[in-house]
């Protein structure tokens, strides 16, 4: 039987932002989310921090 693989979820608390905010947060903090993805099933994104959650 093969294994079932969890998928991986990213939940974003980031509240209302302009187009141009949201642009800037995603460039600022993008690579610290793909690398937790790499380890984690959750990851909680809110304004000031990002973790990730097995």
């Amino acid at each position: 039987m093969a294994a079932i693989k969890k998928p991986k979820v990213v939940h974003f608390e980031i509240g209302n932002m302009t187009l141009r905010e949201l642009h800037h947060y995603f460039e600022k903090n993008w690579e610290a989310i793909i690398t937790l993805i790499d380890e984690y099933d959750l990851i909680v994104v809110d304004r000031v921090s990002i973790k990730g959650v097995l």
